[in-house]
Protein backbone atom coordinates (compact mmCIF):
# COMPACT_ATOMS: atom_id res chain seq x y z
CA UNK A 1 0.00 0.00 0.00
CA UNK A 2 1.35 3.24 -0.87
CA UNK A 3 1.88 6.33 1.64
CA UNK A 4 1.29 9.55 1.66
CA UNK A 5 1.85 11.91 4.07
CA UNK A 6 -1.23 14.42 4.20
CA UNK A 7 0.59 16.51 7.29
CA UNK A 8 1.10 19.44 5.00
CA UNK A 9 -1.76 19.15 3.29
CA UNK A 10 -4.29 19.00 5.81
CA UNK A 11 -2.12 21.71 8.51
CA UNK A 12 -4.24 24.41 7.90
CA UNK A 13 -8.41 23.90 6.88
CA UNK A 14 -9.37 27.08 7.41
CA UNK A 15 -11.12 28.93 4.56
CA UNK A 16 -9.60 32.67 4.19
CA UNK A 17 -12.17 34.82 2.30
CA UNK A 18 -10.70 37.85 0.78
CA UNK A 19 -12.13 41.04 -0.47
CA UNK A 20 -15.16 41.38 1.44
CA UNK A 21 -16.11 44.69 2.03
CA UNK A 22 -17.26 46.68 4.95
CA UNK A 23 -17.84 50.39 5.90
CA UNK A 24 -14.44 49.63 7.69
CA UNK A 25 -12.64 48.11 5.07
CA UNK A 26 -14.55 49.25 2.15
CA UNK A 27 -11.81 47.76 -0.47
CA UNK A 28 -12.50 44.56 1.14
CA UNK A 29 -11.11 43.09 4.22
CA UNK A 30 -9.89 39.43 4.42
CA UNK A 31 -11.76 36.65 7.12
CA UNK A 32 -10.54 33.21 8.40
CA UNK A 33 -13.59 30.90 8.63
CA UNK A 34 -13.24 27.71 10.89
CA UNK A 35 -13.38 24.61 10.16
CA UNK A 36 -16.00 22.75 11.53
CA UNK A 37 -15.59 19.48 13.12
CA UNK A 38 -15.37 15.79 11.52
CA UNK A 39 -19.50 15.70 13.47
CA UNK A 40 -20.83 18.96 12.71
CA UNK A 41 -19.87 18.51 8.79
CA UNK A 42 -21.60 15.06 9.23
CA UNK A 43 -24.27 16.78 10.08
CA UNK A 44 -24.22 19.81 7.85
CA UNK A 45 -23.83 17.26 4.93
CA UNK A 46 -27.45 15.89 6.25
CA UNK A 47 -28.82 18.81 6.06
CA UNK A 48 -27.74 20.06 3.00
CA UNK A 49 -28.10 16.98 1.22
CA UNK A 50 -31.16 15.45 2.17
CA UNK A 51 -29.78 12.51 3.18
CA UNK A 52 -27.14 10.49 5.78
CA UNK A 53 -24.36 8.04 4.14
CA UNK A 54 -26.83 5.74 3.33
CA UNK A 55 -28.77 7.23 1.43
CA UNK A 56 -31.77 7.62 3.47
CA UNK A 57 -33.13 10.44 6.10
CA UNK A 58 -36.72 11.65 7.33
CA UNK A 59 -37.73 15.62 7.09
CA UNK A 60 -37.68 14.92 11.24
CA UNK A 61 -34.25 13.44 11.45
CA UNK A 62 -33.13 16.88 8.89
CA UNK A 63 -34.72 18.88 11.34
CA UNK A 64 -33.27 17.14 13.95
CA UNK A 65 -29.81 17.36 12.66
CA UNK A 66 -30.26 21.38 11.79
CA UNK A 67 -31.10 21.55 15.70
CA UNK A 68 -27.88 19.40 16.83
CA UNK A 69 -25.93 21.11 14.65
CA UNK A 70 -26.60 24.67 15.88
CA UNK A 71 -25.73 24.26 19.07
CA UNK A 72 -22.55 25.73 20.47
CA UNK A 73 -19.84 23.73 22.55
CA UNK A 74 -21.59 24.26 25.72
CA UNK A 75 -24.89 22.82 24.02
CA UNK A 76 -26.76 26.47 24.12
CA UNK A 77 -28.04 27.54 20.82
CA UNK A 78 -26.24 29.75 18.51
CA UNK A 79 -27.27 30.53 14.93
CA UNK A 80 -26.32 29.36 11.87
CA UNK A 81 -23.80 32.01 10.85
CA UNK A 82 -22.47 31.55 13.93
CA UNK A 83 -22.05 28.29 13.73
CA UNK A 84 -20.65 28.83 10.25
CA UNK A 85 -18.40 31.45 10.79
CA UNK A 86 -17.55 31.07 14.66
CA UNK A 87 -15.25 34.04 15.91
CA UNK A 88 -15.47 35.89 12.63
CA UNK A 89 -19.13 36.90 12.39
CA UNK A 90 -18.09 39.17 15.31
CA UNK A 91 -15.36 40.44 13.37
CA UNK A 92 -17.17 40.98 10.32
CA UNK A 93 -20.31 42.26 12.28
CA UNK A 94 -18.04 44.75 13.69
CA UNK A 95 -16.15 45.89 10.21
CA UNK A 96 -19.51 47.10 9.32
CA UNK A 97 -20.02 44.37 6.68
CA UNK A 98 -23.50 44.40 5.46
CA UNK A 99 -26.19 41.66 5.74
CA UNK A 100 -26.31 41.09 2.26
CA UNK A 101 -22.54 40.25 2.27
CA UNK A 102 -23.03 38.19 5.19
CA UNK A 103 -25.77 36.41 3.79
CA UNK A 104 -23.98 35.41 0.08
CA UNK A 105 -20.91 34.31 2.56
CA UNK A 106 -22.85 32.24 4.23
CA UNK A 107 -23.55 30.30 0.63
CA UNK A 108 -20.04 30.02 0.29
CA UNK A 109 -19.09 28.89 3.12
CA UNK A 110 -21.88 26.35 3.33
CA UNK A 111 -20.89 25.54 -0.39
CA UNK A 112 -17.27 24.82 1.14
CA UNK A 113 -18.22 23.03 3.91
CA UNK A 114 -20.87 20.61 2.23
CA UNK A 115 -19.39 20.05 -1.01
CA UNK A 116 -15.85 21.10 -0.84
CA UNK A 117 -13.70 23.55 -2.30
CA UNK A 118 -14.13 23.10 -6.46
CA UNK A 119 -18.35 23.99 -5.52
CA UNK A 120 -17.64 27.17 -3.33
CA UNK A 121 -15.44 28.19 -6.26
CA UNK A 122 -18.61 27.85 -8.89
CA UNK A 123 -20.61 29.26 -6.33
CA UNK A 124 -18.47 32.15 -6.45
CA UNK A 125 -17.97 32.10 -9.94
CA UNK A 126 -21.84 32.12 -10.69
CA UNK A 127 -22.44 34.74 -8.83
CA UNK A 128 -20.25 37.21 -10.29
CA UNK A 129 -21.05 35.99 -13.45
CA UNK A 130 -18.21 34.00 -14.70
CA UNK A 131 -18.82 31.87 -17.34
CA UNK A 132 -19.15 28.47 -16.56
CA UNK A 133 -17.18 25.84 -17.46
CA UNK A 134 -17.73 24.47 -20.96
CA UNK A 135 -19.98 21.05 -21.85
CA UNK A 136 -18.17 18.50 -23.11
CA UNK A 137 -18.33 17.59 -26.88
CA UNK A 138 -20.99 15.41 -26.99
CA UNK A 139 -23.63 17.91 -25.03
CA UNK A 140 -22.71 20.62 -26.70
CA UNK A 141 -23.64 18.84 -30.14
CA UNK A 142 -26.63 17.36 -28.92
CA UNK A 143 -27.91 20.80 -27.55
CA UNK A 144 -26.74 22.22 -31.39
CA UNK A 145 -29.00 19.36 -32.93
CA UNK A 146 -31.91 20.14 -30.83
CA UNK A 147 -31.82 23.71 -31.17
CA UNK A 148 -31.36 23.58 -34.95
CA UNK A 149 -34.27 21.23 -35.60
CA UNK A 150 -36.65 23.22 -33.29
CA UNK A 151 -35.83 26.33 -35.03
CA UNK A 152 -36.21 25.10 -38.69
CA UNK A 153 -39.40 27.44 -39.91
CA UNK A 154 -42.43 25.89 -41.77
CA UNK A 155 -42.28 24.77 -45.22
CA UNK A 156 -38.43 23.87 -44.59
CA UNK A 157 -37.77 20.88 -46.52
CA UNK A 158 -34.72 19.91 -44.54
CA UNK A 159 -36.57 17.59 -41.96
CA UNK A 160 -40.23 16.17 -42.11
CA UNK A 161 -43.22 18.15 -42.18
CA UNK A 162 -45.48 18.48 -39.00
CA UNK A 163 -49.03 17.47 -39.45
CA UNK A 164 -49.66 18.53 -35.67
CA UNK A 165 -50.13 22.06 -34.27
CA UNK A 166 -49.71 23.03 -30.74
CA UNK A 167 -52.16 25.09 -28.94
CA UNK A 168 -51.74 26.63 -25.52
CA UNK A 169 -53.41 25.20 -22.99
CA UNK A 170 -55.09 28.25 -22.13
CA UNK A 171 -56.53 28.76 -25.27
CA UNK A 172 -57.09 24.76 -25.81
CA UNK A 173 -59.60 25.18 -22.28
CA UNK A 174 -63.12 25.18 -22.91
CA UNK A 175 -65.49 27.44 -20.78
CA UNK A 176 -65.66 26.08 -17.76
CA UNK A 177 -62.73 23.69 -17.45
CA UNK A 178 -59.61 24.13 -16.32
CA UNK A 179 -57.10 24.17 -18.94
CA UNK A 180 -54.36 20.88 -19.40
CA UNK A 181 -51.16 21.88 -17.98
CA UNK A 182 -49.74 19.55 -21.36
CA UNK A 183 -50.11 21.72 -24.55
CA UNK A 184 -52.71 19.87 -26.57
CA UNK A 185 -52.50 19.16 -30.02
CA UNK A 186 -54.31 19.68 -33.02
CA UNK A 187 -54.43 17.91 -36.33
CA UNK A 188 -54.18 20.54 -39.34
Amino acid sequence: MPHINLATYLADDTVDLDGIPSKAHPEGASYKIPSLSGEDGLLLQVITNGSDEDGNITKAEAAEAMVKFCRDADGNAVSLQRKLFGDALDLMVADGVSNNNIHATMSIVMAQASFGTEVARKVVARASGEAPARENRATRRSAAKKSSSSSRKAGSKSGPASTAKSIPAARASTPGRAASSKPQTKAV
